[in-house]
């Protein structure tokens, strides 16, 4: 038992979050909840000795009214006593219901703020790391529940104590021996309790890989943008079978270890029980010599039955749970030691950069736990006032080198200069301001149409610039915006019901806006227009250098399809990583290398 104790003494020490702290964190967000809890929670513990007098002098005078020993005017402070205790209780259910409600708002509003920026400055790696995100999952859905719910089982567990400690002021009196039994035969429960709190949160973790891959699985199953394709090709029985085999899994992986601890902790809350039962026997001999009233003796077995069931049901369920928060805030300390990126890296700077040239120098990268390189020993130039454009099949390595040219994966290999400045002495916000990315799996915010676009810029932009009604009209956007109900101000999406969908290729080009309404220097596109025909990608990259071709500019575009590559005034050709082949699109043809070869097995799509 010491050694356990001087176990938690040290994880409250090293740690920031755990059992013990959930009432500095319950009182930082809500002081005001939070202390009206503690007072309650002392109150009702200390109620239930309080009740035993109460009750047992209200039983005492019943039966001394009913033998004529007294009148029945002495029963009116003992009923007060008893509907004054019943009042309080049925109140003070009532209005703790809402006191709970408005610190649980207060801890999720401030603690999920926490995590959400936490994620958001997270190093770029581990935003695609599956375990990773399967930690951030399980903080970012359960953090303000367990800081709540902890800190009410930890009062609870206090309280329960404080009710042994009451009933046993009263009991020592008769049978001092019977306090210290009851004492001794609830470690073992307190023990198997805790030991059963932590296998199962670990069971829990151990499955949770199958319970994401059976969510994800239940969203195609019922999803409605997977409708047509689900009917068409009549796979649903075959992902409801690999849905019921992960569900399946994790079911009775959990409930193995709940089953196998349930059984220990019952056999231990049964001992309790036992030796409860029979102290209340030991009792009788006391009522019989007179030592006892009747109304005491009764309230006494009332409260030690009441005990009993505590000890058996509630403080092994409040046990358990806490050990199950205790191993879950084990995880969250692992979430909030996770890398970020650094203060001097994400410092924001309100000057425009200029800019003149980008050059990679033999620059190699591996992605985390990958075993073959990405990039090997790559090294070119791009300079303002020329689109660049990077080609290859799907694996090449395009879209490596835009990630970290926009600083996403720093753990590189070689050199990197943006005008004769390494990389690494650029913050985020300035590499943000140079570069600006339109990707293939762009994002489809929920806001409305201006919104999609402004923040693209959100410190210039506003409806009645020109830069932006030009973007608007060179993307055919203005069509667009005269078939929604409100016009510019639509919301997008389904996510309000007010909301209107776009097509495919409509929401790309809302994305390409959102990209051109920046000021920033150098304008990527890595294959942003893959729902589009051949012919008005073409068209789509052709515009996008019009609106970029200021001498101060440059264009970097990635695609796998070279007719629209041949805008660019230098073509980089990838394979495998490496750069092989490099010029303009009539040298590169004149070479009758890999460009020539692709080139000539796409001329199909374009004719």
């Amino acid at each position: 038992m010491l050694i356990l104790f001087l176990e938690l003494i040290e994880i409250y020490k090293s740690q920031t979050y755990n059992i013990f702290t959930s009432l500095n964190k319950s009182f930082l967000a809500a002081p005001i909840s939070t202390i009206i809890i503690l007072i309650n929670k002392l109150i009702i513990a200390i109620i239930p000795s309080i009740q035993i007098i109460v009750t047992s002098k209200f039983i005492d005078t019943a039966i001394k009214i009913s033998k004529g020993e007294i009148s029945i005017n002495n029963s009116y402070l003992p009923i007060f006593y008893v509907v004054v205790l019943i009042a309080f209780t049925w109140i003070d259910n009532e209005l703790m219901k809402f006191i709970f409600i408005n610190q649980k708002n207060k801890i999720t509003q401030m603690y999920n703020k926490k995590v959400i920026y936490k994620i958001s400055n997270l190093i770029y790696e581990y935003i695609e790391d599956a375990k990773t995100l399967e930690l951030i999952k399980r903080v970012q859905d359960n953090l303000s529940l367990s800081l709540t719910t902890s800190l009410n089982q930890l009062l609870d567990v206090v309280g329960l104590i404080i009710r042994i400690i009451g009933v046993g002021i009263i009991l020592i009196n008769f049978n001092a021996f019977s306090v210290v039994i009851i004492i001794l035969s609830s470690v073992p429960l307190f023990y198997f309790l805790v030991k059963g709190g932590k296998s199962q949160y670990k069971a829990n973790v151990e499955v949770s890989k199958n319970k994401r891959q059976a969510d994800y699985l239940s969203t195609l199953l019922l999803d409605k943008q997977y409708a047509n394709e689900r009917y068409l090709f009549s796979y649903g029985d075959k992902i409801n079978k690999t849905w019921n085999e992960n569900y399946e899994y994790a079911r009775k992986v959990v409930q193995k270890t709940s089953r196998q601890w349930f059984i220990k902790s019952k056999i231990g809350s049964l001992s309790t029980a036992i030796v409860v039962i029979l102290i209340t026997f030991s009792l009788l001999k006391f009522v019989i010599n007179g030592n006892i009233t009747i109304g005491l003796f009764m309230t006494l077995v009332t409260s030690l039955l009441e005990l009993v069931y505590m000890i058996a049901v509630d403080f092994s369920n409040i046990m358990d749970e806490l050990a199950k928060n205790n191993e879950f805030f084990k995880e969250v300390n692992l979430f909030f030691k996770l890398p970020e990126i650094s203060k001097s890296q994400d410092k924001f700077e309100d000057t425009q950069v200029k800019f003149n040239k980008i050059e990679f120098k033999n620059v190699s990268f591996k992605y985390p736990k990958a075993d073959n390189y990405a990039l090997k020993n790559v090294s070119f130039k791009i300079e303002k006032g020329v689109c660049s454009a990077f080609v290859g099949l799907n694996g090449a390595g395009k879209t490596t080198i835009i990630r970290i040219l926009t600083g996403l994966y720093a753990d590189f290999e070689g050199e990197i200069f943006i005008n004769d400045r390494k990389i690494q002495d650029y913050s985020i916000n300035e590499l943000k301001k140079i570069m600006s990315v339109v990707y293939q799996d762009f994002a489809k915010y929920p806001i409305t149409f201006y919104e999609n676009i402004s923040i693209g810029d959100l410190k210039t932009c506003n409806k009645s610039d020109l830069n932006f009604d030009k973007v608007l009209k060179s993307l055919d956007l203005i069509h667009v915006i005269e078939k929604l109900p409100d016009g510019i101000d639509t919301h997008l999406g389904k996510l309000f019901s007010e909301g209107k969908d776009l097509s495919g290729g409509e929401w790309q080009r809302v994305a390409i806006a959102r990209s051109m309404i920046s000021n920033a220097p150098v304008q990527i596109l890595d294959e942003p227009a893959a729902a589009l025909d051949p012919i008005n990608e073409s068209a789509l990259y052709n515009l996008f250098e019009e609106l970029s071709s200021s001498k101060d500019k440059a264009t970097i575009l990635i695609t796998h399809r070279l007719a629209s590559a041949k805008i660019a005034d230098i073509i980089y050709v990838m394979d495998k990583g490496e750069i092989v082949e490099s010029g303009s699109h009539r040298e590169l043809m004149e070479l009758n290398g890999l460009y020539n070869e692709m080139y000539t097995s796409q001329r199909s799509w374009y004719q």
